[in-house]
């Protein structure tokens, strides 16, 4: 956890995993990953974020605490090469590009594309349909935002998939 990282109510949904940092009321929980079970965003405290606290992974299974947290306690997941593994992307090299790739189903690929080939965050989006490989002349690709966080990814997939983002973690 580098720096103070911001996240709003409008960020997060119901399954999002993040991290709790919260030293003063929880310290048995800080640095663990956290599912939201639900935002409230206009609470007389500020912004509430209802979480269940994982115990020893995988993070679905083993659930310790059921807790109630400001939002400012509540922390992104940076994505690394071990979790976008684990959420069933594929490294892909096609020269100077860096890509992992995750079939949504419909014929197109999810694509985070790294162009330094060093896990340099934050990742573009790309949606690449299957058959328009990148050693075809003209392969429409459609650029999205960047993602740099585990949220943010769960939240793209599931608006492209209306499913969840499956994580072994």
């Amino acid at each position: 956890m580098k720096g103070k990282i911001s996240l709003l109510a409008g960020d997060l949904r119901v399954n999002n995993i993040v991290r709790l940092n919260n030293l003063e009321y929880h310290p048995e929980f800080s640095g663990r990953l956290c599912i939201v079970q639900g935002v409230q965003a206009n609470n007389a405290n500020g912004c509430v974020v209802w979480l269940k606290v994982a115990g020893d992974l995988p993070i679905h299974e083993k659930i310790v605490s059921n807790i109630c947290q400001l939002i400012e306690y509540v922390v992104p997941v940076e994505l690394s090469p071990e979790i976008l593994v684990k959420a069933g992307f594929k490294k892909e090299c096609d020269g100077s590009v860096w890509a992992i790739g995750l079939p949504l189903g419909n014929g197109s690929d999810l694509i985070l594309e790294d162009a330094t080939a060093d896990f340099i965050l934050p990742f573009d989006i790309v949606i690449r349909r299957e058959k328009d490989r990148p050693t075809d002349i003209n392969h429409p690709y459609m650029y999205l935002n960047s993602v740099r966080y585990l949220h943010q990814l769960q939240n793209l997939y599931y608006i492209l998939c209306g499913a969840e983002l499956k994580i072994n973690l």
